[in-house]
């Protein structure tokens, strides 16, 4: 079903409710989703994070892999999710923020098309007077943070490609069968180049967080191998025997001309 983008408003949605009690069942074939900074550190405790070039190949996007094909969560199972932190554009959902028409600020906005949203049960939106809920103002607070961490993991990924700090790299994932799949399209810091910045670029780097969130993103690599683990073991057997990592070329520049 395509989503139908509502920006929110008291006379739009004063019946409007959302079930709260409702299961991530839409992540189920989600096999990677945007991540922002100020997550890195919860999302690198239970999966990789990796840098994605956008639809328009013209900026890197940071993003947890979660899982190793298209139409693959192993972080959803068994109608659950299996992490220790669910991705905050996860966690958003139904809401979203939509730009308002004319105008360079955006808005709480909603997908009405989506099955935690109706009018019978759940969390009010607004309450008899017009006015908002307490839900609603802890859900403007999230989309507040997701926005702002939007802006800031922009910043990082521009500052990284600016000064040609992204490698990129395949996965090799061998099969129980001895078949070997390959992950492409894929980018991560390179740690040689980052330890030859100049101290004035290492001090700005520092002081805008890109450091702490580099070295983040680097050493979540490590759980490339926790996802063969849930991969296995949601399968009952051996599925995936191994996991390697390989570097294109570490010279290669993704400066655009």
């Amino acid at each position: 079903m395509a989503s139908e983008i509502v920006v929110i408003s008291p006379e739009t949605h004063k019946n409007t409710k959302i079930k709260t009690n409702g299961t991530l069942e839409f992540s189920a074939d989600m096999n990677i989703v945007p991540v922002v900074m100020p997550e890195f550190a919860n999302v690198a405790a239970s999966g990789p994070i990796v840098f994605v070039r956008d639809a328009g190949d013209t900026r890197f996007v940071a993003a947890a892999l979660l899982g190793f094909e298209q139409g693959e969560n192993l972080f959803f199972h068994d109608m659950a999710w299996q992490g220790t932190h669910v991705p905050m554009n996860i966690g958003r959902v139904p809401f979203t923020l939509k730009r308002v028409e004319d105008s360079q600020t955006v808005s709480p906005a909603l997908d009405m098309s989506h099955e935690l949203v109706n009018e019978e049960e759940g969390e009010a939106l607004m309450n008899e007077q017009g006015e908002e809920t307490e839900y609603f103002k802890r859900v403007n607070n999230f989309l507040g943070t997701l926005f702002d961490g939007e802006i800031a993991s922009q910043k990082f990924a521009k500052a990284l490609q600016d000064n040609d700090l992204l490698q990129e790299f395949k996965v090799y994932i061998e099969q129980a069968d001895g078949r070997v799949r390959e992950l492409t399209g894929l980018w991560t810091p390179n740690i040689t180049k980052l330890q030859q910045l100049a101290d004035g670029k290492v001090l700005e780097f520092h002081k805008e967080g890109f450091l702490a969130a580099a070295h983040i993103v680097i050493q979540s690599m490590t759980q490339m191998t926790r996802l063969v683990k849930m991969k296995n073991e949601q399968a009952g057997q051996i599925a995936v025997k191994s996991v390697r990592i390989e570097i294109i070329d570490p010279n290669a520049s993704v400066v655009k001309s």
